[in-house]
């Protein structure tokens, strides 16, 4: 059972990571109240910063859930986790998606996964990854 784990470990931390998608949706959907928020938290630059959290919550977690260069995904959300516990406060939400973040960036996002950084860095260079490319290869991705 444990030496499954690598295998088998990271598919429930994406799973919860989908819940990204609700506050960087809300920030691009709810951009006015958003910024007002992000002003009463004395955050600068605010109208410009908005959007770009909302981009990067939204795109870390298409990155986590499909398992597309997943521990990029996750290294996008550990700082924008600590600025919102930095700056709003620390809560359950903000914290699991810390660990969660965290619990990806070091164990990969598993075998059921679309590609790794380096599968994705090899096809832009247009060669071959070492492990053929293939999502169920075994390599902890």
């Amino acid at each position: 059972m444990i030496d499954r784990l690598p295998e088998w470990g990271p598919i429930p931390l994406r799973i919860f990571l989908v819940v990204l998608v609700v506050p960087g949706s809300q920030k691009l959907l709810n951009y006015g109240s958003q910024v007002d928020f992000f002003v009463e938290l004395g955050i600068p630059a605010p109208e410009l910063l908005v959007p770009l959290v909302g981009v990067i919550e939204l795109t870390a977690a298409t990155l986590i859930v499909f398992g597309i260069a997943g521990r990029l995904g996750a290294a996008l959300m550990v700082p924008v986790m600590l600025v919102a516990m930095a700056t709003a406060e620390v809560n359950a939400f903000n914290t699991a998606v810390l660990v969660a973040s965290l619990g990806v960036l070091v164990f990969g996002t598993g075998r059921y996964s679309v590609t790794t950084e380096r599968e994705l860095l090899d096809s832009i260079r247009g060669q071959t990854g070492a492990s053929g490319g293939t999502a169920t290869s075994g390599e902890n991705r």
